[in-house]
Order: C-alpha cells, then sequence, then structure tokens
C-alpha cells in the first residue's frame, strides 16, 4: 500500500468514526426539549455539511494522480482539523 491509499484509509476511518458521532448527538439532541432540540440540530446540521465538505476533498484526492494528491491533502487536512475542532465545541455543549 503507498502513503496515498494509507492515506485515504485514515481519512475514511475517520469519516466513520464522525459519522458515529453525528449519529450519538442526533440521539442526545432528540431527548432533549423542544427548544434546545432545535439549537442542537442547528449543529448537527453544520457537522453534516463540514463532514460533506471532508468527503468531497476526500474524493478530489481519490482522483488524484501520484504527483498530485500531496497539493490536495493539505486542503482536507484543514477541512478535516475544522470538522474535528467543530465536533469539540458541539460535542461540550451536549454534556
Amino acid at each position: 500500500m503507498n502513503k496515498k491509499e494509507a492515506y485515504q484509509k485514515q481519512v475514511e476511518a475517520k469519516l466513520n468514526e464522525w459519522k458515529a458521532e453525528v449519529d450519538k448527538l442526533r440521539a442526545k439532541a432528540d431527548q432533549a426539549d423542544m427548544e434546545m432540540r432545535i439549537k442542537y440540530h442547528e449543529q448537527i446540521d453544520e457537522l453534516q455539511a463540514r463532514k460533506k465538505e471532508v468527503r468531497s476533498r476526500l474524493d478530489s484526492l481519490q482522483r488524484a494522480g501520484e504527483e498530485s494528491w500531496q497539493e490536495l491533502k493539505k486542503g482536507l487536512e484543514e477541512a478535516s482539523d475544522s470538522l474535528s475542532k467543530a465536533f469539540s465545541s458541539i460535542k461540550s455543549k451536549f454534556n
């Protein structure tokens, strides 16, 4: 397995982990009172949008050739970091 494939698998695993986290947050949000439920679902929607961006960047990286994938990696890492920080922020609000 080359570096590109290993990196793709790593990001794919993180996306699966984030999906599980979103599912947990949704379950918690559904148990909150109506006002908080709306706020939580808005934040979850924001997470979903960021997750879609990471997925889109991963798809672009997968299509990239061996020479150009490193250029795309930086943008993917920035999007992943942003999503990770958003998860941390939202998870702290749910507790």
